[in-house]
């Protein structure tokens, strides 16, 4: 049997006053990050049905409904019927990731409201 070093534990953060903790505890989730938002939607994720038609123009409220409906197609219909495990996390995964897209673009949206 093997020993994997998994990381040094003050550097991960997992001892509680040490300088990694306090940086793991300022980190945010990736639905709060910011940073530069990307001209056009995502391609298709491992788990979306290939062929499904992705948005290619920059109008924010249509990309916004792109991935909105990427998502609800996700959850309504592969996510159910999958027939393994393994598959069902697949789609889960392209879930999450398109999630944190639609978040971004509406977090763009709504500063653009407010100016």
């Amino acid at each position: 049997m093997a020993f994997k070093m998994r990381g040094n534990p003050f550097k991960t953060g997992t001892i509680q006053g040490t300088s990694g903790h306090m940086s793991a505890l300022k980190q945010l989730s990736p639905l709060q990050q910011t940073g530069p938002v990307d001209e056009k939607n995502p391609d298709l994720f491992e788990g979306e049905m290939e062929g499904t038609w992705v948005y290619e123009g920059s109008d924010l409220q249509e990309r916004i409904i792109d991935l909105e409906e990427r998502i609800s197609f996700l959850v309504e219909n592969d996510i159910p019927d999958a027939e393994t495990e393994k598959e069902k996390k697949k789609y889960e995964s392209a879930v999450k990731k398109l999630e944190q897209e639609l978040a971004i673009l509406q977090r763009k949206r709504k500063q653009k409201e407010k100016e």
